[in-house]
């Protein structure tokens, strides 16, 4: 299964160093997650998946990684969104 999780900036500053956050789902185990299509104005990004969940710490957003495990997914970037900007981040899972 994949999820697409779409953020756009409605209010009238930029959003700086933005934080999408999520959860494998019950019942299944991580296998991916990508930026899929960011705003050019965000300028990096780094992960945290549970491949490599704390005390391992984040990686390039562009970093494949091994499948399993379950929990917490975040991508960090840096940069801006600027206000009406858009974008998503997606990550996979394998229903057990």
């Amino acid at each position: 299964m994949e999820y697409r999780i779409t953020y756009t900036n409605n209010g009238d500053a930029p959003i700086r160093s933005m934080v999408v956050n999520d959860m494998t789902p019950g019942y299944t185990t991580f296998v991916s997650a990508t930026t899929g299509t960011t705003p050019a104005s965000l300028t990096g990004c780094v992960k945290t998946t549970p491949a490599n969940a704390p005390p391992a710490g984040a990686v390039a957003c562009t970093t494949a990684q091994p499948a399993g495990g379950t929990g917490a997914i975040d991508w960090r970037f840096t940069g801006t969104v600027e206000p009406g900007g858009t974008g998503f981040v997606l990550f996979q899972v394998k229903v057990d």
